[in-house]
This record gives structure tokens, C-alpha cells and sequence, in this order.
């Protein structure tokens, strides 16, 4: 896929979040992401369930993306939209971490005949399975800007400090839209 800039040069919020929908994969993922990833896919050897778990903006979406674009699982954006019906892994991201509610969706997953299942919440899920939680480090952050620079030309913006992956997304598009390095 070529970069997702509109014929003004310009790069909105939403085409760089399809982009990135579409185009992520294990070189997109950071350190601390792909340290993660290895750990997932050997845990859900031993386990039905895996949860993924960690702060907003610590880029636990992306992960799942890059999973599911791996071929690895099938992405669902929340256990509102119903799991898929008999496929061998699913990624469910937005999910509750509240005992009853991941008991409903412990259910859910058995009459869907999903025999293995990463599900990714802020908060560790209240349940007996293993929570592997996905920290970002200055690194990772430092990673992304490069990436994306490197990727697509972007440039930040400003250089206040991002604490999340939201924040440095959002700080190309302080001016209205992100445009490409020339």
C-alpha cells in the first residue's frame, strides 16, 4: 500500500489509523510489543485464554492488528460485535476486566468454539488466566517516532513530551493534519 496522504499532502487521524489497520506487522511493533508478541503466541500453546492488558495509549491495539494481519487470529474491535463462529484463535480487544462480565465472555467463546483466545483490557482481567501487561518505555516511544518518520515522513509537530502512544500520534496533528517530510 502506498502512503496514506490525500492529494494535498496532507494526512488525516482517520486514513493514518486505516493505514495502520492495514499495513501493521512485526516490524511496526515496538520493543516492548514484540517481546510481548513471543510471549502471547507461546503462552496460548498452554492456555485457552491469554489476556493482554496495559495502559491507554500503550499500544495494545496495534498488537492485535499486527496479530490478526499475521494471520495469527481473527480481530474483533469488541465482544460487542460477537465472536466469530469456529475459528482456531481470536484476538477481542475493549473487553471488560470485570470477573462476571469475562465469565459471560468465557461462555461466549465456548459457543462460538473459539478454543483459544487473547482478550486485551486496560486492567487485568479478574479471572485464572494468565494477564501479561504491555508496558511502554521511553524507548518504545522513541521507536515509534522514528518509524513513522522513516515509514510515512512524518514529522512531529512540537516536542512536548508524549507519556502514550495517543499523545504522540496526536501531536502531528496539532495544526490540523500531518504532512509528509519533504
Amino acid at each position: 500500500m502506498s502512503r496514506p496522504y490525500g492529494d494535498d499532502g496532507m494526512l488525516s487521524l482517520g486514513e493514518l489509523q486505516r493505514y495502520l489497520q492495514q499495513e501493521c506487522s512485526g516490524d511496526w511493533l515496538t520493543p516492548s510489543q514484540a517481546a510481548l508478541y513471543r510471549v502471547i503466541t507461546t503462552t496460548l500453546q498452554h492456555h485457552s485464554v491469554v489476556n493482554l492488558w496495559g495502559g491507554a495509549g500503550t499500544g495494545k491495539t496495534l498488537l492485535a492488528w499486527t496479530i490478526r494481519n499475521s494471520g495469527y487470529a481473527v480481530y474483533c474491535a469488541s465482544p460487542k460485535e460477537g465472536l466469530p463462529h469456529g475459528v482456531s484463535r481470536a484476538v477481542l480487544d475493549n473487553c471488560p476486566s470485570e470477573r462476571r462480565a469475562i465469565r459471560r465472555l468465557r461462555e461466549d467463546m465456548a459457543i462460538a468454539e473459539v478454543p483459544h483466545t487473547i482478550v486485551i483490557s486496560r486492567a487485568p482481567v479478574e479471572d485464572d488466566f494468565p494477564a501479561l501487561e504491555l508496558p511502554l518505555t521511553p524507548e518504545d516511544i522513541q521507536f515509534c517516532k522514528a518509524l513513522l518518520f522513516q515509514r510515512l515522513g512524518l514529522r512531529c509537530m512540537e516536542d512536548s513530551p508524549c507519556r502514550n502512544l495517543h499523545e504522540l500520534v496526536l501531536s502531528y496533528f496539532k495544526t490540523g493534519g500531518a504532512s509528509h517530510a519533504h
